[in-house]
């Protein structure tokens, strides 16, 4: 009978022992992708865990995060895996993740070059009087610092200044600031960026020299579809201007465009450059003057502009 209950204790230890053993953890993630290649990893894995370690497959340093956020430099297809680990051993987790290049966001109406990586763009926007575009009512400033990296991402240069004044850092990474009425605009030729650097820039102080074009206002505030040609107008010359961007806009889209030099006061649109003005309505007519410089920073082109903007709205028939 001793032998039997002995036994049975032995069976019963055995068996406790073995419910109670550890178990090899089951490693598993989500993820949610971001625009500029940014990927937040959220560990998912069964079992318990005293171990977490994260490859992103893009020879960067390994990570013990719970959830790691992870910024991938170029487009690819990368595999990232989880490896998950107790006392009992240890699962790995693999995953496929396709980061695509984008394309270069367009930021309203500034002037954009091909060879670009950054810009800086300075604006001031001129208000006139509707009814007479040489009475000038406000004028209020506008800065926007955008970045990119060789896929076209937009990333990270830290702080940026335009003449002592902070940048807000958005959420894509595109940085800005916009006056609300005359408290806030360049009032002299004196333009002076900084921004701190990051993700393969330096940092970067720049005196952006010229001066900001003359500008008046739009002279020309209808247009029949029926007529050949269409002369989108200033009262006066652009002057002291290198370069003019002339459009014409409905609900956001350009309907048309054309690029003239500096020293004139208006531009010829004929009937064919016009064929996207299908509908009659209230669209919006505009003028951007600018200077601009180029600079290379880590073998990248950045452009600096210093802009003068002004539009009216057009009435088409």
């Amino acid at each position: 009978m001793r032998k039997f209950y002995f036994l049975s204790f032995v069976v019963g230890a055995l068996l406790l022992l073995s419910c109670n053993k550890e178990k090899v953890p089951r490693a598993s993630f989500i993820y949610k992708q971001d625009k500029g290649g940014i990927v937040t990893f959220t560990n998912t894995s069964a079992g318990v865990v005293d171990e977490l370690v994260w490859s992103f497959g893009d020879d960067s340093p390994l990570s013990s995060e719970v959830a790691p956020q992870h910024r991938f430099i170029k487009a690819g297809t990368y595999s990232v895996s989880l490896t998950a680990t107790n006392s009992a051993g240890s699962n790995t987790y693999t995953e496929s993740i396709d980061i695509v290049a984008g394309v270069q966001l367009s930021f309203n109406d500034h002037p954009r070059f091909k060879d670009a990586s950054g810009y800086f763009y300075a604006r001031n926007i001129y208000e006139f009087d509707p009814g007479s575009p040489l009475v000038f009512k406000q004028v209020r400033g506008s800065a926007v610092a955008a970045l990119y990296d060789s896929t076209n991402f937009l990333v990270s240069v830290g702080k940026v200044n335009v003449n002592g004044d902070l940048l807000e850092h958005n959420a894509d990474n595109s940085y800005a600031k916009e006056g609300k009425d005359s408290s806030w605009y360049y009032s002299n030729p004196s333009l002076y960026w900084s921004a701190d650097g990051g993700n393969g820039y330096p940092a970067m102080v720049e005196n952006v020299p010229f001066d900001f074009p003359e500008i008046s206002g739009i002279i020309t505030n209808a247009l029949l579809r029926s007529d050949s040609l269409f002369v989108l107008k200033l009262a006066k010359t652009v002057n002291l201007a290198d370069s003019v961007i002339w459009l014409i806009e409905y609900k956001g889209e350009t309907m048309a465009e054309k690029h003239t030099a500096g020293g004139v006061n208006g531009v010829v649109f004929t009937k064919a450059e016009l064929s996207k003005l299908v509908n009659s309505g209230n669209y919006t007519s505009k003028v951007i003057a600018f200077n601009v410089v180029r600079k290379t920073h880590n073998f990248k082109k950045v452009y600096y502009t210093k802009e003068s903007y002004t539009e009216a709205d057009l009435v088409v028939r």
